[in-house]
Protein backbone atom coordinates (compact mmCIF):
# COMPACT_ATOMS: atom_id res chain seq x y z
CA UNK A 1 0.00 0.00 0.00
CA UNK A 2 3.01 2.36 0.84
CA UNK A 3 4.30 1.82 -2.98
CA UNK A 4 1.24 2.33 -4.58
CA UNK A 5 0.81 5.80 -1.92
CA UNK A 6 4.48 6.62 -3.37
CA UNK A 7 3.65 6.14 -6.77
CA UNK A 8 0.73 7.82 -7.12
CA UNK A 9 2.37 10.69 -5.27
CA UNK A 10 5.31 10.51 -7.12
CA UNK A 11 2.68 10.83 -10.41
CA UNK A 12 1.11 13.92 -9.20
CA UNK A 13 4.22 15.62 -9.05
CA UNK A 14 5.10 15.39 -11.76
CA UNK A 15 2.09 16.41 -13.75
CA UNK A 16 2.00 19.52 -11.52
CA UNK A 17 5.54 20.03 -12.51
CA UNK A 18 4.53 19.54 -16.04
CA UNK A 19 1.56 21.46 -16.02
CA UNK A 20 3.34 24.54 -14.41
CA UNK A 21 5.98 24.35 -17.31
CA UNK A 22 3.51 24.43 -19.60
CA UNK A 23 1.78 27.28 -18.54
CA UNK A 24 4.94 29.50 -17.78
CA UNK A 25 6.17 28.99 -21.27
CA UNK A 26 2.39 30.23 -22.84
CA UNK A 27 2.44 33.08 -20.74
CA UNK A 28 6.40 34.30 -21.29
CA UNK A 29 5.35 34.06 -25.09
CA UNK A 30 2.30 35.88 -25.08
CA UNK A 31 3.48 39.11 -23.27
CA UNK A 32 1.62 42.44 -24.47
CA UNK A 33 3.25 44.14 -27.14
CA UNK A 34 4.07 47.62 -26.58
CA UNK A 35 3.82 49.73 -29.65
CA UNK A 36 4.89 53.53 -30.33
CA UNK A 37 2.40 55.81 -30.38
CA UNK A 38 2.11 57.09 -34.30
CA UNK A 39 3.44 61.03 -34.63
CA UNK A 40 3.65 63.93 -37.05
CA UNK A 41 7.55 65.15 -36.71
CA UNK A 42 7.76 68.59 -38.56
CA UNK A 43 10.82 69.58 -40.09
CA UNK A 44 11.74 72.80 -42.42
CA UNK A 45 13.32 71.09 -45.54
CA UNK A 46 13.94 74.59 -47.89
CA UNK A 47 14.26 77.94 -46.44
CA UNK A 48 15.73 80.97 -47.89
CA UNK A 49 15.40 84.44 -48.18
CA UNK A 50 14.15 86.17 -51.36
CA UNK A 51 14.32 89.36 -51.20
CA UNK A 52 15.28 91.77 -48.55
CA UNK A 53 15.28 95.54 -48.19
CA UNK A 54 14.75 98.58 -45.73
CA UNK A 55 11.26 98.25 -45.61
CA UNK A 56 10.77 94.27 -45.79
CA UNK A 57 11.92 90.51 -46.09
CA UNK A 58 10.46 87.85 -47.91
CA UNK A 59 11.07 84.26 -47.29
CA UNK A 60 10.53 80.93 -48.98
CA UNK A 61 10.28 77.64 -47.19
CA UNK A 62 8.92 73.93 -47.59
CA UNK A 63 7.63 71.83 -43.90
CA UNK A 64 7.22 68.58 -44.39
CA UNK A 65 5.56 65.90 -41.87
CA UNK A 66 8.32 63.19 -42.30
CA UNK A 67 6.13 61.58 -39.10
CA UNK A 68 4.21 58.75 -39.43
CA UNK A 69 0.61 60.34 -38.32
CA UNK A 70 -1.05 63.71 -39.60
CA UNK A 71 -1.16 66.34 -37.68
CA UNK A 72 -4.35 69.10 -37.40
CA UNK A 73 -2.62 72.45 -38.32
CA UNK A 74 -4.70 74.56 -35.80
CA UNK A 75 -2.09 76.07 -34.01
CA UNK A 76 0.94 75.35 -35.84
CA UNK A 77 3.09 78.42 -37.01
CA UNK A 78 6.42 79.21 -38.74
CA UNK A 79 8.59 81.93 -36.83
CA UNK A 80 11.36 83.57 -37.88
CA UNK A 81 14.13 85.14 -35.83
CA UNK A 82 17.01 86.92 -36.34
CA UNK A 83 20.56 87.57 -34.94
CA UNK A 84 24.31 87.98 -35.34
CA UNK A 85 25.75 85.80 -32.54
CA UNK A 86 23.50 82.40 -33.49
CA UNK A 87 21.54 82.98 -30.02
CA UNK A 88 18.31 83.89 -31.62
CA UNK A 89 16.47 84.14 -28.13
CA UNK A 90 13.72 86.70 -29.58
CA UNK A 91 11.75 85.96 -32.49
CA UNK A 92 10.78 89.08 -35.02
CA UNK A 93 7.30 90.41 -34.35
CA UNK A 94 5.46 89.82 -37.41
CA UNK A 95 7.90 87.53 -38.75
CA UNK A 96 5.83 84.32 -39.37
CA UNK A 97 3.04 82.77 -40.44
CA UNK A 98 0.22 80.69 -39.09
CA UNK A 99 0.20 77.03 -41.45
CA UNK A 100 -3.66 76.63 -40.87
CA UNK A 101 -4.18 79.35 -42.97
CA UNK A 102 -2.49 77.63 -45.91
CA UNK A 103 -3.07 74.34 -45.92
CA UNK A 104 -6.44 73.69 -44.32
CA UNK A 105 -6.89 71.29 -41.75
CA UNK A 106 -4.14 68.69 -41.69
CA UNK A 107 -0.38 67.93 -42.90
CA UNK A 108 -0.86 64.04 -43.71
CA UNK A 109 2.49 61.97 -43.02
CA UNK A 110 4.41 62.68 -46.04
CA UNK A 111 2.97 65.64 -47.51
CA UNK A 112 5.02 68.70 -47.89
CA UNK A 113 4.07 72.00 -48.82
CA UNK A 114 6.05 75.42 -50.06
CA UNK A 115 5.31 78.97 -49.51
CA UNK A 116 5.98 82.94 -48.94
CA UNK A 117 5.50 85.09 -46.30
CA UNK A 118 6.34 88.98 -45.34
CA UNK A 119 8.22 90.66 -42.63
CA UNK A 120 7.87 94.45 -42.41
CA UNK A 121 10.63 94.85 -40.29
CA UNK A 122 14.50 96.43 -41.57
CA UNK A 123 16.63 93.40 -41.12
CA UNK A 124 19.60 94.59 -42.87
CA UNK A 125 21.78 94.90 -39.87
CA UNK A 126 21.60 91.07 -39.02
CA UNK A 127 23.24 88.38 -40.57
CA UNK A 128 21.77 85.03 -39.35
CA UNK A 129 18.09 84.04 -39.86
CA UNK A 130 16.26 80.94 -38.28
CA UNK A 131 12.98 79.62 -39.32
CA UNK A 132 11.06 77.57 -36.92
CA UNK A 133 8.05 75.79 -37.42
CA UNK A 134 5.86 74.71 -34.34
CA UNK A 135 7.45 77.34 -32.76
CA UNK A 136 5.16 76.91 -29.49
CA UNK A 137 5.06 73.40 -29.15
CA UNK A 138 1.40 72.85 -30.14
CA UNK A 139 2.02 69.63 -31.71
CA UNK A 140 3.31 66.48 -29.92
CA UNK A 141 6.29 65.05 -31.98
CA UNK A 142 8.22 61.94 -32.34
CA UNK A 143 11.42 64.55 -32.50
CA UNK A 144 10.64 67.67 -30.94
CA UNK A 145 14.73 68.87 -31.50
CA UNK A 146 14.71 69.17 -35.50
CA UNK A 147 11.85 72.01 -36.28
CA UNK A 148 14.65 74.65 -37.32
CA UNK A 149 16.37 75.44 -40.02
CA UNK A 150 19.58 78.31 -40.20
CA UNK A 151 20.56 80.48 -43.14
CA UNK A 152 23.22 83.27 -43.43
CA UNK A 153 22.35 86.36 -45.40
Amino acid sequence: MKKIISILCLFSITLLSTAQKADTTYRSSHLPTTYAVPKPDLIITAFKIVSISPARTTYSYTVKNKGNAAVAMRQVAVQAFWDNDDSFTKPVAGCGRVISDIIGAKLEAGQSFTDTFLCSRNLLSYHLCMLVVDYQNQVAESNEGNNKMVIAR
